[in-house]
């Protein structure tokens, strides 16, 4: 008689849309390497990948670029990302923004279940979550979302920042 068994351990799969966490662990030429609990190691950004940096602009990449990625994302940053497409080659292209202030917990991939909601705040905590599909956990203090768009008076009352004529 045989007995077998099966692992629960396995790898991430990522598809397009899944939210993942990862951390970077090498910077190279015009990508990044992250640990993303996948097969699929290498990241690319493209052109308006990241809205979070200022000087990163929508224009010709140069070998200044290159040299200055490290001004992004660098070795141990914790990165949350959204997978946008793949490469023949077998890397990712996503779209990601940082998330340097938090711990990163590691979980098997099968205990996080895709949803429409990987993004929580624990108010009792005062902590954000971020449930990536690939096993990674991000959890960091709670940062206030500002609407600059809006302006409050002394009266509590909302109102918008640009007058309006009758």
């Amino acid at each position: 008689m045989e007995a077998t068994w099966h692992t629960l351990h396995n790898r991430y799969k990522p598809e397009v849309g899944d939210i993942v966490v990862g951390r970077i662990t090498e910077v190279g030429q015009k990508r990044w390497r992250v640990e993303l609990n996948s097969t699929l190691a290498f990241m690319t950004i493209p052109d308006g990948g990241l809205k979070f940096c200022r000087y990163w602009k929508k224009r010709r990449r140069t070998s200044e670029d290159e040299l200055n990625m490290r001004n992004i994302f660098a070795e141990n940053d914790v990165i949350c990302a959204e997978v946008h497409e793949f490469q023949r080659d077998g890397s990712l292209i996503i779209h990601a923004r940082s998330q340097k202030y938090g711990k990163l917990l590691k979980v098997d991939p099968y205990l996080v279940k895709r949803s429409n909601h990987h993004f929580h705040y624990v108010e009792s905590l005062g902590i954000d979550l971020i449930l990536g599909c690939n096993g990674f956990i991000w959890v960091g203090e709670h940062v206030e979302f500002r609407n600059h768009m809006i302006v409050t008076n002394n009266t509590g009352m909302e109102q918008s920042p640009y007058s309006t004529r009758d």
